[in-house]
C-alpha cells in the first residue's frame, strides 16, 4: 500500500501531445562497452535512440552512425568537450570542430554545452552566432544545454541571450538550476513558464535537488518532492508541443553518490535511466489510468478532501439526538465494501507498476512484509 501510494501521489502524464515522445539512452557512463554491446543494451531496454558525443575520427564516427541506423535507432549528437577548454579563442575553435563533426553524422539535432559563465556577454554571443552559422550551413538543428558553468548556468544569466537571439533553443536539464538556485525553483515558476519553457526543444530527464544535480534514486520517498517538481516541469514542456525528445541522464560518479573509502556506488545509473525510460513510456500512453494521476489534479483533490474533512456536519443518530461531528460513523457494510475496494485498487496499482518496470514483485513483497511486521510490533 505504501509503495503504490507514494508513486501514485507524484505521478503525472505526458499524454497530451499529438506526436509521440521518443526516449533516448545516454552514452555517458557506458564508454567501457563496445559499440555493439552498448547498442544491444539500448535496444533490449526499449529506448528509441541514443544521445552521444561522436568520435572525431571520421571512420570511427561513421561506424557508430551505421550501427545505430542498422539497429533502427535515432541519434542525437552531443558536444560537451569544449567544457574542458577554458581559453576563449581555443574554446571557440574547438566548438566549431566538434559541432561540424557532429553535424556530419546527420543526427536529429545536436545538443551542445556552450560557453562559460565567466565569459563576457560578447564572447558567449560569438559562440551562439557561430552555432547559428553552423546550423545554417549544415541544416542540422542545434540546442544549447542548460548546465552549470556554461552561458546558461543560471536563469538570470541566460535571459539576455534569449533577448538577443530570438531563435535560441534550449535543452532543459533543470537539475542544474536546482543546484545553482539552491531550490526547486518554486520562486521562479512564472519565469520558467513564460520565458524558459517556450524555448525548450529537448529534455534531460535527471532529477536534481537543492544541493546536487542528481538524487541517489528518484523513486525513493525522501526524493518525492524533487521528483514531483521535475515531472511537473517536463509535463508542462511536452504539453506545449515543441518538445518530443527526452533523454534520461543519470550519470556515473561523481554524479552518483559513492560510499566513503570504497568508491562503491549507492545506485546504478544505467538502472535508473531504464527505470526513468519505463516511467516516461508509461506516462506517454493515452491511458486514463495514468492521466487521472496528473499532479495538479491530485493536489486539487487533496485540497478538496482536506476541506471536506474540516467541515463539521450535523446528523441524527438512531436515538434521534442531533450531533455535530466531523463525519458520521460508517456502517459495517460500507466499511467492508470500502476495504475490498481499497484492496482491489492496491492490487491494480501494484500490477501496473510491475508492468511499467518501476518496481518488481519482489520489491512489493518485501515492502508488504515490512509493513506487516511493523503492524505486529505496533499491536
Amino acid at each position: 500500500m505504501l509503495l503504490h501510494r507514494a508513486v501514485r501521489r507524484h505521478a503525472t502524464t505526458l499524454a497530451a501531445t499529438k506526436t509521440p515522445v521518443k526516449v533516448f539512452a545516454p552514452h555517458w557512463g557506458s564508454a567501457h562497452l563496445s559499440p555493439d554491446d552498448f547498442i544491444a543494451r539500448v535496444t533490449s531496454a526499449g529506448f528509441d535512440g541514443i544521445e552521444m558525443s561522436l568520435p572525431l575520427d571520421a571512420q570511427e564516427r561513421d561506424g557508430w552512425t551505421r550501427r545505430i541506423r542498422d539497429a533502427g535507432l535515432d541519434l542525437i549528437a552531443q558536444q560537451w568537450e569544449t567544457a574542458m577548454v577554458p581559453n576563449f579563442h581555443e574554446h571557440k575553435a574547438a566548438l566549431e570542430v566538434y559541432l561540424r563533426n557532429a553535424a556530419a553524422a546527420s543526427p536529429l539535432f545536436i545538443n551542445t554545452h556552450t560557453g562559460k559563465d565567466f565569459y563576457s556577454f560578447e564572447q558567449n554571443s560569438q559562440l551562439l552566432e557561430l552555432s547559428e552559422q553552423i546550423a545554417q550551413d549544415t541544416g542540422v538543428r542545434i540546442v544549447h544545454e542548460i548546465h552549470r558553468s556554461r552561458f546558461s548556468g543560471h536563469p538570470m544569466l541566460v535571459l539576455p541571450y534569449l533577448d538577443s537571439f530570438p531563435d535560441l533553443q534550449l535543452n532543459a536539464d533543470l537539475s542544474h538550476w536546482c543546484v545553482a538556485c539552491e531550490s526547486l525553483l518554486d520562486d521562479q515558476s512564472e519565469l520558467l513558464q513564460n520565458v524558459i519553457f517556450p524555448r525548450v526543444r529537448h529534455i534531460h530527464a535527471r532529477v536534481g535537488h537543492a544541493e546536487g544535480p542528481q538524487v541517489t534514486d528518484f523513486r525513493a520517498p525522501e526524493h518525492a518532492d524533487a521528483y514531483a517538481a521535475h515531472l511537473s516541469w517536463w509535463d508542462t514542456i511536452v504539453k506545449a508541443g515543441n518538445t518530443t525528445t527526452i533523454t534520461p541522464e543519470f550519470g556515473p560518479a561523481p554524479y552518483t553518490t559513492t560510499l566513503p573509502y570504497t568508491n562503491q556506488i549507492v545506485s546504478d545509473p544505467w538502472h535508473l535511466n531504464v527505470a526513468m525510460l519505463n516511467v516516461l513510456h508509461t506516462m506517454t500512453k493515452h491511458d486514463s489510468s495514468v492521466q487521472r494521476f496528473n499532479v495538479k489534479k491530485v493536489k486539487l483533490h487533496r485540497k478538496k478532501r482536506t476541506e471536506m474533512k474540516n467541515q463539521k456536519k450535523v446528523f441524527v443518530n438512531a436515538k434521534g439526538d442531533k450531533k455535530t461531528v466531523g463525519k458520521p460513523p460508517a456502517s459495517k457494510k460500507k466499511v467492508r465494501r470500502d476495504t475490498k475496494r481499497a484492496k482491489n485498487n492496491a492490487k491494480y496499482e501494484q500490477d501496473r507498476l510491475v508492468a511499467s518496470g518501476l518496481v518488481t514483485k519482489e520489491d512489493i513483497e518485501k515492502l508488504q512484509a515490512a509493513s506487516n511486521e511493523a503492524d505486529d510490533i505496533a499491536e
